[in-house]
Parts: structure tokens; C-alpha cells; sequence
């Protein structure tokens, strides 16, 4: 795709094998955010979270893409991406952002993470999944209450009554 993009004609294969090693070094590089890097996302993320709040969206989006692409383990810039895209309605795009959150957070993840991916399933009905999120919440925080009462709506609504 980078290739037809940039109308890239390979004259010999060593040249083909520098640009592709190049391209591949270069991804590599860019998935890591370096510390200067992180704070001018974290700078940039105070930003997009006035446009969250104001509920704007679009623009809101705009923004922690820009971050993302800068930064692309920015967990709050992601999750933030999920939340505008939940207020725009599009739950299923929401949906990745919210899963990206949980895998970047690794062992850190928190309750609220996997209530966030709940949420978008439990719009779509899709109640059995939206379940299995809240009852890996449940375990990080047992006496959530709003955690145990999602987790008991979303049993009810999937069926095991």
C-alpha cells in the first residue's frame, strides 16, 4: 500500500530490500513514544479533553488521532477516542479503542476499563459480551456498586434467570 502510495518503482531487489527495511525500522521506531514525545501527547491530550467535555466530537477525535499517531500507547487519547465515538453513537467503533485500552494497560488494567468495553456491547445488545466485560470488572473491584448493578442488568438481559 506505502508502495503504490508513493509510486515507488523498484529497480533492483538490494534496493527493494533497503526501502522495505527501512520502512520496517521506521515502523518499529514510531511504536514506541519517546518521553519528549509523551509529554507534548500529554500536553496535547489536556486539549482534546476541553472538546470532549464540550462534547464536541468531531473535533475531539481529530485531535487524539493526531496524538495516537504520535504517541500510539497514549492510553487516556485512546480511551478518549472511545468515549467521543460512544457519544457520536458509533458503538461499534467505539468498541477497538476500548479493547486497545485494555491491552496497552496490561497488567495495570482497571475496572473501568473493562466497564468502558461493556458499555458500547451492551448498546449493540450484545448482552453476553457486554456481561463478560462486567464480570472482569466485578473481580478488580467487588464492591463497585455500579459495577455489580450493570453486571446484574446485563444477566438478566442475556438470559440467566
Amino acid at each position: 500500500m506505502f508502495i503504490r502510495r508513493h509510486n515507488i518503482a523498484f529497480r533492483s531487489i538490494p534496493g527493494a530490500l533497503v526501502v522495505l527495511m527501512t520502512l520496517l525500522l521506521g515502523t518499529a521506531a514510531l511504536a514506541e513514544c519517546q518521553p519528549g514525545q509523551m509529554q507534548e501527547a500529554n500536553l496535547a491530550y489536556k486539549s482534546a479533553l476541553e472538546f470532549l467535555t464540550a462534547r464536541k466530537w468531531d473535533q475531539a477525535i481529530a485531535r487524539l488521532q493526531s496524538i495516537i499517531s504520535v504517541c500510539p500507547e497514549h492510553v487516556e487519547a485512546t480511551r478518549g477516542i472511545g468515549t467521543a465515538l460512544m457519544g457520536k453513537k458509533d458503538y461499534e467503533g467505539a468498541i477497538p479503542y476500548f479493547q486497545k485500552v485494555i491491552e496497552l494497560r496490561g497488567s495495570e488494567v482497571q475496572a473501568g476499563d473493562y466497564a468502558n468495553l461493556a458499555r458500547p456491547y451492551a448498546k449493540l445488545k450484545k448482552y453476553k459480551e457486554a456481561r463478560a466485560e462486567f464480570m472482569k470488572a466485578q473481580i478488580l473491584a467487588p464492591d463497585d456498586c455500579g459495577v455489580l448493578f450493570n453486571l446484574g442488568v446485563m444477566h438478566y438481559a442475556a438470559g440467566y434467570h
